[in-house]
């Protein structure tokens, strides 16, 4: 019987669900001291919610108990709270993911149609004020063609990309990565607490092959959920159409895909020490 406990489990777990992380702060310029110094703000706010669930008094001993975080960096901190959770789906890429897969916006193929820019269903305008009535379709539509989500053809709107991404901002480009990220360990870090339900979260892993064979079947990945994303997203439209004005709709979800492959590397740590 191995004398790990479940937080040494835990602790190692964390760690190599973190190379790569690390791996990138260390490319980007970020070393350590930045990063744990950073990383104070997570504890404290994690410390603050597990108070909370247990219906706990949030003082200033409790946090720095639970987090390990001293109080004279509690009282630092102050009022400078970092963003916690994700962000609500941009209305961008809602209006281009209905587009995308509602068959009322799709032609007998199911290839989204060129839309009118205004009129009746189907068009860009009954296609916007679906999802929000707070911005003019025309400022919409200018925010979509600076994207490169869309283009115009004459008196029509047409979609130009299969797939929406951010543009140059950085910013739109790390918050996506920190919000796909986090929900996938939030499935993760779910299945693993025994008080809690457990969410999809399974892979395939495949090894000795070549880098065409990787490549191959990064297409097939590829492919493969571009069918999935055209069911499940569909059904998630229609289910938030039908839940969006009921008093208990308070729930998000996420569901995505990854797929990665780089060369096998050499056991590092048989030789490091510290």
């Amino acid at each position: 019987m191995s004398d790990e406990s479940r937080a040494d489990l835990l602790l190692d777990a964390a760690l190599s669900a973190t190379e790569p992380l690390i791996q990138l702060l260390i490319q980007e310029g970020i070393n350590y001291p930045a990063f744990a110094k950073a990383l104070k703000a997570n504890f404290v706010l994690a410390a603050e919610r597990a108070l909370m669930e247990k219906g706990s008094k949030i003082t200033d001993s409790a946090l720095s108990v639970l987090s390990g975080v001293h109080r004279k960096d509690l009282r630092a901190w102050g009022e400078k709270r970092p963003h916690s959770g994700t962000k609500p789906l941009s209305v961008i890429a809602q209006a281009f993911t209905r587009w995308s897969i509602s068959p009322e916006y799709s032609d007998a193929d199911g290839k989204p149609l060129k839309l009118p820019k205004s009129g009746p269903a189907p068009s860009f305008e009954s296609l916007i004020q679906q999802i929000t009535r707070d911005i003019h379709p025309r400022t919409f539509l200018d925010s979509m063609i600076q994207l490169g989500a869309v283009k115009t053809e004459g008196d029509y709107i047409c979609l130009s990309m299969e797939a929406f991404v951010p543009g140059d901002s950085e910013k739109d480009v790390f918050a996506l990565y920190s919000d796909n990220v986090r929900d996938h360990i939030a499935a993760g870090a779910s299945n693993l607490s025994a008080k809690k339900s457990r969410f999809l979260e399974h892979s395939v892993f495949a090894d000795e092959m070549t880098e065409q064979s990787a490549k191959t079947l990064h297409h097939s990945a590829v492919e493969l959920w571009k069918d999935t994303f055209q069911k499940f997203a569909l059904q998630a439209t229609e289910l938030s159409d039908q839940d969006k004005d009921k008093a208990d709709a308070n729930y998000r979800l996420r569901f995505g895909v990854y797929f990665y492959a780089e060369p096998e590397q050499p056991d590092m740590n048989k030789d490091t020490e510290l």
